[in-house]
């Protein structure tokens, strides 16, 4: 660390857990704690501390798990205050670097709040080196997340805890970091915390690192890649690792798929396990390699949220009067969000009797106006709250029924050729060449499912072709729906698979029309593959997945 003047020792306490589980818990910051050392003098100033409010208020009399009092908070400042103290105090130092206990204070703690409240940091506390890291480097055994006490008696250092806490954490650092000094090391490689996740950037599967990659669950319908980006703050996505899970007719799933630098801070993203998006709690599991070609394969990544390949930005609109027309829809946006090609950009999805749906699509030529008209979400149209959320074109293309005409329509308006094989269209029809299964397990799968029809009609089954139904929590309900590929073979599933077992379960079956199960799945939302698929509809009351089984399983 020759360019370094100084060096910052640093830890936070929260109010919640500490040590290993420092910031697990997603709770808020209760202290900052830092102490500055002169590098070339080997000499420590005074530490300081400095109580920060939480949003919850810690009860009268009652003690943190890190020592802190609850009297301590009663007078303390909200972060921003803190953090402008803090740089005060270290502005006068010129050149400095971090040293921290490990990634936890910085990663985990800090930068999770700062992007939950909005707090802009400064550039310094995007860069930290890593003390246990920098020990091992010197030191064989020392392995990196050692904890302190360990590092001292490797090192002869004595320490003295009177408490615990972030105050004496800072002790131990400057202790640690005065006996290496002494012994020359040289603080040579920052740990960095990515600032900003490119979006624009392509993942690249080859290079995917081993088990970096995790899989949240229950993320809002309108996440953005930022919103993703904000959740994870502090931790580094690899180039474009953010991949959310979108239908078959394009509308969200409420999961994505974020691949991490590497294990290690994959490893951190999985301790933010119901942590908060807002107001929502994300589930964060472990994602496998097939998850995420999974994911990267058959779903869709966005780039900006609404703007693809074609340039043109999508929002999808809900709720609308059916009567609503596409020049009524173009003036509610009026001129603060102009419509790319006026009423030729407006979209109205129609069931395949030609009756409204309450649902449109609108087009918008840049992300800028995507975001005026999504300012006016929950605002009335007629008598009616109209829900805006962002979508793309492959949903709009999956979505509408389009005869060879409305596709060169819609090609006309969005400048792109427009693929008419992979959407609802092929569904559609009143030929009853489906077939409604009921009462399947709740952990079956597509491949079951063809497994269940039999050798000789998974031939009659086109591709996209099986469609497990799920609900609105994306939870199996027990229904599911296959295309054949005509109704004789429809009908032939119905007659001799009926009330045939899968397992411990019998199984109904029903045929039924393509409009029949077009109009459930534009409706609903859908994941559909031949080997794999799923849309949303609702579930029982009884809960589970119907027929004589009584569903689940």
């Amino acid at each position: 660390m020759s360019c370094k003047k100084y060096v910052v020792l640093f830890s936070v306490d929260t109010v919640g857990e500490t040590g290993n589980q420092l910031g697990s818990d997603g709770t808020d910051i209760a202290a900052l704690t830092w102490q500055v050392l002169d590098v070339a003098k080997n000499q420590a100033q005074l530490a300081q501390t400095k109580y920060v409010k939480p949003r919850t208020l810690v009860a009268e009399g009652k003690a943190l798990l890190c020592g802190i009092q609850a009297s301590n908070l009663v007078s303390a400042e909200d972060l921003p205050i803190v953090l402008t103290k803090f740089q005060s105090d270290v502005d006068k130092l010129g050149s400095f670097g971090f040293v921290v206990s490990g990634p936890l204070p910085l990663r985990q703690c800090l930068h999770p709040e700062a992007s939950r409240k909005k707090i802009p940091l400064h550039d310094c506390f995007y860069t930290y080196f890593d003390l246990p890291k920098e020990v091992s480097k010197s030191i064989p055994n020392v392995i990196p997340g050692s904890n302190l006490q360990d590092i001292a008696n490797m090192l002869g250092v004595s320490l003295v805890h009177q408490s615990c806490g972030g105050r004496e954490e800072v002790k131990a650092l400057c202790a640690i970091t005065q006996k290496l000094l002494s012994q020359g090391h040289t603080f040579s490689l920052a740990e960095t915390v990515d600032k900003n996740f490119d979006s624009h950037a392509t993942l690249s599967i080859a290079a995917l690192p081993s088990k970096s990659a995790v899989r949240l669950r229950g993320l809002p319908f309108q996440a953005s890649v930022d919103d993703v980006a904000s959740f994870v703050a502090g931790l580094n996505v690899a180039q474009g690792g953010i991949v959310f899970g979108i239908s078959a007719i394009g509308r969200r799933t409420g999961e994505a798929i974020v691949v991490m630098q590497d294990e290690e801070h994959a490893l951190l993203a999985l301790k933010r396990h119901r942590h908060y998006l807002n107001q929502r709690y994300i589930e964060v599991y472990e994602a496998t390699t097939e998850d995420v070609v999974h994911f990267a394969g058959n779903l869709v990544a966005e780039d900006s949220g609404t703007q693809d390949i074609s340039g043109v930005c999508v929002v999808r609109l809900q709720g609308l009067p059916y009567r609503a027309t596409e020049q009524e829809i173009v003036q509610f946006f009026g001129d603060a969000a102009m419509v790319k090609g006026g009423d030729e950009g407006v979209f109205i999805v129609r069931y395949p009797d030609g009756r409204a749906s309450g649902d449109a699509f609108v087009l918008f030529p840049s992300e800028g106006d995507v975001e005026k008209a999504m300012a006016k979400n929950k605002q009335p149209l007629g008598h009616r709250y109209v829900d805006i959320f962002r979508s793309n074109v492959k949903e709009l293309q999956r979505v509408l029924p389009m005869t060879e005409e409305q596709a060169t329509h819609i090609a006309d308006v969005l400048g792109i050729v427009v693929d008419t094989s992979d959407h609802l269209g092929t569904m559609r029809g009143s030929e009853k060449n489906c077939v409604k299964l009921r009462g399947l397990p709740w952990s079956a799968t597509s491949e079951q499912v063809m497994e269940f029809l039999g050798p000789e009609l998974q031939k009659e089954i086109p591709g996209q072709g099986v469609h497990l139904v799920l609900n609105s929590q994306n939870r199996p309900t027990g229904d599911c729906y296959v295309q054949l590929s005509t109704a004789e073979a429809a009908k032939e599933a119905s007659e001799t698979l009926h009330k045939k077992f899968m397992g411990t379960r019998y199984i109904e079956v029903f045929q039924c029309s393509g409009d029949e199960a077009a109009h459930a799945l534009m409706h609903m939302g859908a994941s559909t593959g031949r080997g794999g698929g799923a849309f949303r509809g609702r579930r029982r009351r009884d809960g589970g997945g119907g027929g004589g089984g009584g569903g689940g399983g």
